[in-house]
């Protein structure tokens, strides 16, 4: 038996990791028996035990929270796992294989904010800053600790330091700020040593942050840095180097400007610098907090290579990497005359004459214009900017050729955790876009978009793709890194419907309906895949205080109406204000007493619960007949009241038919929005229409997810007609190519096609226990879903093999279990009514009388 992926905070051997009281977790693999206790030991270097849990009778691998003794700023802790199995195995890790390093831990920065001011507001150059410092001894060890409001990047001794992008990130600059650390031992040396950094406006003081209708910044009109230089030398001495009004500055460097919405203006001609002053001044920040990167880094992850090279009417050449993407180039250019001018504008799609479509980018200009220094090959891409593409339009080189030009795809380096494939290729295609989206999308935030003048983290596109984002993703980290600045962007009560928030609100109805929820859908979701109680806690107050907040505003009635975006992008049918508010408010009330009752606050669930009753009660009398008939008779209305369970108990069907029967009049036809289509085949499938569901799904005609794969989308769209070959493109105001929302389908081909589904409570919740329940249709010769849950992979796939018998291959990860749930009329020799699976690999014969392929 062998303990691996041992994690402490969701992260490998983290280093800067702060929470005081860090959580591990580890998988167990090898054994068929489950753990029935389980023994934390954590050590420092020197053997110093500062926890031993002793062995605790527990069957759980994850989220143990550590009790021991405080730990120290900047220190190192070891820690190993034992397990005792209910087979009667012992086993404990002999080796310590797993660490964490702690950061500032709350202690004191020595370094100060600085800066140096160049330029006039944004679309500055990109200040340099430099220390040159003197080490006397060689080095034993070494961090660097770095933040700054806007970007930065650093290079010891002319060697770039780590291999992150866009640090520290994009927080609630009005609060709080990440910072980073880094190993930076084998970048020093005894003697004289340069420390680097550049230092970009980025989301802090770039265009991006520039307030609605001023030309004022909302966090700050220049960026500021900070940095800490923690060296220990054989010979016993330990020095810091701190940011400091001693550094050199200088704002004549190459990058000219680098801002995220307009691009980046790099002259080659620049890139020595000889002007080096004495200018920085320093600035206090008191009220922002300096916390540890709980997320995961940005970085470049792909390199694509040019698929199609042609040249335009106007004599630009168009570069096609067959996929949208966000990311930059990479130019590796040959010998130039000086002073040669290179312009690339970016797109995602193409007119009809073969020129670039831009005019959906609305005032983000998305260029890079490169100035050639003297004769000589040199690389280049754009360091302080993305963009979203799929097409390069360059003009200013005579010719290119393949090696001249790839594109780098940048995002949030999580670990993959999903995989589905199908029989069918538009559906591989279709999963394909929705994990594209979400690669596109997760920078630093989750985004709504990452091409135009928006790129925010709008809310309703996070809690609507969570579901599926962790499934592709281990996106824990992400998501509490995100929820900080969700949480912190509260000023009266409710949460935002963008996060960060760069507008400090003023509006107290400032919130949205399907918008605002995210602050308790995105917390209940990381407690379904990994069990994290953590946030359910955190932010449970102020999960109540949102929903007082709705009461609040029905001034006695129970009903609501703040739904400002409605049914958003729906097709042709606008959701009533109240009922989408009140359904929300009622769907919130209910899940906050889930959340209450798991926290052990019975008290205020019975409270909530009577409060759910009242909204219902109130919902029923406006939205539904004395006959027993919903009043509203659209898709995302029927959905909502199915989903959120507002109908009388027992009477779904009427409801239910409304949905139907709008759907076949159609012709099997969508006509939902952002908040009604994810759950649109869920609940088709939960109300026992999965052939309707199925239909839904691979319908090819418009409006409908697989119209656009037909059209070559590589990614999904905006909206349902961001392009139709009747009208051409869509509004241009509002026109994104790469926008994930309706990619939450893909969630359907691993709960419902393959059939995985973690359980909701305590205890089981993580993976721990998971229902196994596919679709087995025609209408696919086999589908094939993967999760690697906080217990391990996860293995459903199935295949047919004759006209009414098919193989189910089934893994359940060690130490977890499986209730398998065979659909109506299906048999299978292994499998009796709400079987209990222990960890292994099953191979089933199913065969089905009723389900004739």
């Amino acid at each position: 038996m062998e303990l691996y992926d041992l994690k402490t905070e969701y992260k490998c051997d983290p280093l800067g990791m702060d929470a005081p009281h860090p959580r591990f977790s580890y998988k167990l693999r090898g054994s068929a028996a489950e753990q029935s206790a389980r023994r934390i030991i954590v050590q420092q270097s020197d053997g110093t035990v500062m926890w031993d849990s002793g062995w605790q009778q527990s069957a759980e691998s994850i989220q143990i929270v550590y009790s021991g003794k405080k730990l120290q700023p900047h220190t190192r802790y070891f820690w190993r796992a034992g397990v005792r199995m209910e087979d009667g195995c012992e086993f404990l890790q002999e080796k310590a294989e797993a660490f964490f390093e702690t950061g500032f831990a709350g202690s004191a920065w020595q370094g100060a904010w600085i800066g140096a001011y160049a330029g006039e507001k944004n679309m500055r150059p990109v200040d340099h800053f430099r220390k040159k410092f003197t080490l006397k001894s060689d080095v034993i060890k070494a961090r660097l600790f770095l933040s700054a409001l806007g970007l930065y990047e650093a290079e010891l001794n002319g060697v770039k330091v780590g291999n992150e992008l866009f640090a520290p990130g994009w927080t609630d600059y009005y609060s709080r700020v990440q910072y980073q650390v880094y190993d930076a031992a084998e970048l020093l040396h005894s003697g004289e040593n340069t420390l680097q950094i550049q230092l970009a406006d980025g989301w802090y003081s770039g265009t991006i942050a520039v307030l609605v209708n001023t030309e004022d910044h909302g966090y700050g009109p220049h960026p500021l840095l900070r940095a800490e230089l923690h060296v220990e030398l054989a010979d016993g001495r330990k020095e810091i180097i701190c940011s400091d009004t001693s550094w050199e500055c200088s704002g004549s460097g190459a990058i000219r400007y680098s801002d995220i919405y307009m691009g980046e203006y790099y002259d080659a001609r620049l890139e020595e610098i000889s002007d080096w002053h004495n200018g920085v001044f320093t600035e206090e920040h008191p009220e922002i907090a300096m916390d540890w990167q709980e997320g995961a880094p940005v970085r470049v992850t792909e390199i694509l290579p040019p698929q199609k090279i042609t040249r335009s009417r106007n004599g630009c050449f168009i570069v096609d990497f067959g996929q949208n993407i966000t990311g930059s180039e990479l130019l590796k250019l040959p010998p130039l005359p000086e002073g040669t001018q290179i312009r690339i504008r970016h797109g995602e799609m193409l007119q009809a004459d073969g020129s670039l479509y831009v005019e959906n980018l609305r005032s983000a200009k998305a260029e890079t214009i490169y100035i050639s220094k003297r004769e000589q090959p040199h690389t280049y891409a754009p360091r302080f900017t993305f963009y979203g593409f799929r097409y390069l339009e360059i003009t200013g080189l005579t010719e290119i050729t393949p090696d001249m030009v790839s594109a780098r795809v940048i995002h949030s380096d999580l670990e993959r955790t999903g995989y589905f494939e199908s029989s069918d290729e538009l559906l591989n295609r279709l999963y394909q876009n929705a994990f594209w989206g979400q690669r596109g999308n997760f920078l630093d935030i989750p985004t709504d978009c990452p091409q135009r003048d928006e790129r925010q983290g709008w809310s309703a596109d996070t809690q609507i793709f969570a579901p599926t984002a962790s499934f592709n993703y281990f996106t824990p980290g992400f998501y509490t890194k995100w929820l900080r600045d969700l949480n912190a962007c509260r000023y009266f009560g409710a949460f935002p419907e963008i996060a960060p928030y760069v507008c400090k609100l003023k509006d107290p109805a400032h919130w949205a309906s399907g918008w605002s929820d995210a602050g308790l859908l995105v917390p209940w979701e990381l407690f379904k895949k990994y069990g994290d109680t953590r946030l359910l806690e955190e932010y449970a107050a102020n999960m109540a205080e949102y929903l007082d907040v709705q009461e609040k505003a029905s001034n006695g009635t129970w009903l609501v109406k703040n739904a400002r975006y409605g049914d958003w992008l729906g097709h042709d049918v606008p959701l009533d204000e109240e009922f989408l508010t009140t359904a929300y408010f009622a769907g919130m009330t209910r899940l906050f007493v889930r959340i209450c009752r798991i926290l052990g606050q019975e008290e205020e669930a019975m409270r909530r619960e009577e409060m759910f009753g009242q909204i219902k009660a109130a919902f029923l009398r406006k939205f539904y007949s004395p006959s027993g008939e919903l009043l509203i008779k659209t898709q995302s209305a029927a959905l909502l009241a199915l989903h959120f369970e507002l109908l009388p108990e027992n009477d779904n069907g009427q409801t239910l038919h409304i949905l139907t029967e709008d759907i076949r009049k159609r012709d099997t036809h969508l006509s939902t929005g952002f908040l009604g289509t994810p759950l649109l085949l869920g609940t088709l499938s939960r109300c026992g229409k999965n052939d309707l569901a199925l239909e839904l799904l691979m319908q090819k005609t418009y409006p409908s997810w697989l119209y656009s794969v037909i059209q070559g989308a590589t990614t999904f769209w905006e909206r349902w007609d961001s392009w139709t070959a009747e009208k051409g493109f869509g509004d241009v105001t509002m026109n994104s190519f790469n926008h994930y929302a309706y990619g939450a389908v893909a969630e359907f081909f691993y709960r419902n096609i393959c059939g995985i589904q973690l359980m909701e409570e305590q205890g089981l919740a993580g993976g721990k226990q998971i229902t196994l329940s596919p679709v087995f249709t025609a209408k696919l010769q086999f589908a094939a879903g993967e999760y690697e849950s906080m217990y391990g992979r996860i293995i459903s796939r199935w295949e047919w093999k004759n006209s009414n018998e098919l193989q189910w291959h089934i893994a359940i990860p060690c130490n977890s279990s499986a209730r398998v749930e065979l659909p109506a009329g299906w048999i299978a020799a292994e499998i009796s009514e709400n079987t209990i699976l222990p960890s292994g690999e099953y191979h089933l014969i199913v065969t089905g009388k009723e389900h004739l392929k």
